[in-house]
């Protein structure tokens, strides 16, 4: 892509590499990508303290980044903004499911300086339908960081019953005010349907 502006004359230019690298894992790499051609979200008005999702319409985040939907959901890959460049390596061995994403932003404003975004998810199967996931998220800069660890699990016991859980905690800060946790307990068939279940976030 050239940008001119009367005698200046500017380069700029991006690519991406997708590499199968067995039939179960790819390894997807980019530079300089073009997310202004992307189809732009439809507008909506929040009155509320909660914040909008929307759905993730870039290609290169696309790929696995349902696995991090969780219950408390510690990585929304929307609320990074444009990158220089990302890699991203995704896909499953025998009964673990994986995606793992690095980017760097570029510096936007003295308050939005150059940034490294890390997310890992692992997913592991067991039993006949139950299985145990655990998440990290990092973003550092030069002159801080925030990271998290999650761990969840869903456990199918018999064909009613079923114990769903989630633990998170994040840094820097205190322990219990930077943490969140629930656990829920459900039995469910084609007629009816109850839970118990039990949050608990930190204020932080």
């Amino acid at each position: 892509v050239f940008k001119t502006t009367g005698e200046n004359w500017k380069a700029d230019g991006g690519g991406d590499i997708n590499w199968q690298i067995t039939s179960n894992v790819s390894l997807n790499s980019t530079i300089n990508p073009d997310f202004a051609t992307i189809e732009a979200d439809q507008q909506q008005i929040n009155l509320t303290r909660y914040e909008l999702s929307y759905p993730e319409k870039r290609l290169f985040f696309q790929e696995g980044n349902e696995m991090y939907n969780t219950r408390i959901q510690t990585f929304y890959s929307r609320r990074i903004q444009d990158i220089d460049f990302g890699n991203r390596l995704s896909g499953k061995l025998g009964k673990t499911q994986f995606n793992i994403l690095n980017v760097k932003s570029p510096e936007m404003s003295a308050d939005e300086p150059a940034t490294f975004f890390t997310a890992a998810r692992a997913k592991f199967d067991f039993l006949q339908s139950s299985s145990l996931g655990v998440t990290f998220v990092d973003k550092s800069w030069q002159d801080g960081f925030t990271r998290s660890v999650s761990v969840d699990y869903v456990m199918n016991l018999g064909k009613l019953w079923q114990l769903t859980g989630q633990f998170v905690g994040s840094a820097p800060g205190d322990f219990w005010s930077h943490s969140a946790w629930f656990m829920r307990f459900a039995r469910e068939n084609n007629i009816y349907h109850y839970h118990i279940r039990f949050n608990n976030v930190g204020e932080n």
